[in-house]
């Protein structure tokens, strides 16, 4: 059997501004914004698990608010070259109760195109198809329909030309512009595109460009496609690429985001394999160095207030990264972000409705020398921080006032967590640490610790 070949430098995303990051029972959030606000912070926390873990699977935001996850690689395997295989099922990820579920399975396929289409459905496309267990790797030519509002899959017609791995984006026409070839294995690899009509479910030949790289619809219609340092522009009018000028130092391009203002961040390697970003300027057709993130990331996410989160990825050994950093379009600079609770590649990130980002899946290590396959979940958004304001002692008992606890919070008294009730007519602004009374003296420190992680300020203890 073929393997799967190492997967290529990852690029992309994440956020928050800080000089220093406190990490606490694998949460970690920014000591800057607990220093500006006692109220609340941007951290990570986890979220409900994946039911399979897998990588290299598409997640789509859907109209009802959930995440569409299908496909990917996993499943438990061990050695070097551990590649395992891929998943047939899909999952739904529901914000509201940070819970996933499967929904109906699709083709097995990895490394695929899901888009959602002006109807409501969801367009899959190619992929890949590998694992000992059916003894080849495939690349495949199909393409399936994902009703939400049924939960239910279907066939619809495949592609002329398109196996494998691809591109895809929707027009502003409606249709689906999908890029990749027929034949994967050819040296050079001749690509081909072609445009999905989700009225007619047909196919049509486009024009093709002669590069596979990420694509994005331009304010002016136009589709940008980026790919090491060559850049193409596609007219669906007059269904002709044209090429764009090429990078300034990057060579191996990654992630391309379109910004607030019309603009495209691009990020990835330099000629040395260092980190680099450059913007594209569709207007004039030029590309400009936009300072540097310290690591090439797996995913970029343009936020609701314009700034672009990017997370996970690998650093030059290939080995998974938890670093994520926070692109500011207004200032063209960079900054860290608190880190994702998991070091993670080939995952997936997804912009909320309610401003969060979910990150899913990926993989943690080397695939050359052993892989972990992740079913974890994390979201970045913002949390009410606890805060005390008094601490007193009634009999045996250490009384903490304050405001956002968290059912389920506890005391921590020198670091230590003490056995801890809520006060049931204020269970927002007062703990009771049962026993507590007879430990605490003055110039003790008291914490309060939420479930999510939390964490508030330290608070001295004055026994007045």
């Amino acid at each position: 059997m073929k393997p799967p070949r190492k997967i290529a430098h990852p690029i992309l995303g994440l956020l928050v501004v800080l000089t220093g990051s406190v990490s606490l029972n694998g949460l970690a959030f920014d000591s800057v914004a607990l220093a500006q606000s006692s109220q609340s912070a941007q951290i990570w926390i986890f979220t409900g698990n994946l039911n399979t873990n897998r990588y290299g699977h598409t997640a789509t935001l859907l109209p009802n608010g959930k995440v569409l996850v299908v496909g990917g690689g996993g499943f438990p395997c061990s050695g070097n070259f551990c590649y395992s295989t891929v998943n047939s099922s899909a999952e739904l990820y529901d914000p509201a109760t940070g819970r996933w579920t499967y929904t109906s399975s699709l083709s097995r396929r990895a490394l695929h195109s899901a888009t959602l289409l002006q109807n409501g459905l969801v367009l899959v496309v190619g992929g890949d198809n590998w694992g000992f267990d059916i003894g080849r790797f495939e690349y495949i030519n199909t393409a399936e329909l994902y009703n939400p509002a049924t939960e239910k899959r279907r066939p619809t017609v495949s592609p002329n030309t398109i196996r494998g791995s691809n591109k895809a984006t929707l027009l502003p026409n409606g249709k689906v512009l999908v890029v990749g070839s027929h034949d994967l294995d050819s040296r050079p690899v001749v690509y081909s595109a072609e445009l999905y009509d989700a009225a007619t479910e047909t196919w049509s030949s486009a024009s093709a460009p002669s590069i596979l790289g990420s694509l994005t619809v331009l304010p002016s219609g136009r589709v940008l496609i980026v790919s090491g340092n060559s850049a193409e522009l596609y007219d669906s009018v007059s269904d002709t690429w044209t090429a764009a000028a090429h990078t300034n130092i990057i060579r191996a391009a990654g992630a391309v985001t379109l910004l607030q203002n019309g603009k495209l961040l691009v990020t990835g390697g330099d000629a040395s394999g260092t980190s680099a970003a450059e913007l594209y300027d569709p207007e004039t057709g030029d590309w400009s160095i936009t300072g540097s993130p310290k690591e090439i990331h797996n995913t970029a996410t343009l936020l609701s207030d314009g700034r672009v989160l990017v997370a996970g990825g690998a650093d030059s050994s290939f080995t998974s990264v938890r670093s994520a950093e926070l692109y500011d379009a207004a200032t063209g600079s960079w900054s860290d972000a608190s880190n994702l609770i998991t070091a993670r590649q080939s995952h997936t990130a997804t912009l909320l409705p309610d401003g969060r980002v979910l990150v899913a899946g990926g993989v943690d290590g080397d695939f050359d020398i052993g892989t972990d396959f992740l079913a974890t979940a994390e979201i970045y958004g913002a949390v009410a921080i606890p805060r005390i304001i008094s601490a007193s002692v009634s009999g045996k008992n250490l009384v903490v006032l304050g405001e956002s606890f968290d059912p389920g919070a506890l005391i921590l008294l020198n670091g230590e967590e003490q056995r801890t009730v809520s006060d049931e007519q204020n269970p927002k602004t007062s703990l009771i640490a049962k026993k507590a009374g007879k430990k605490v003296r003055p110039g003790d420190k008291l914490q309060v610790k939420n479930p999510n992680g939390s964490l508030s300020q330290e608070f001295t203890y004055t026994g007045s």
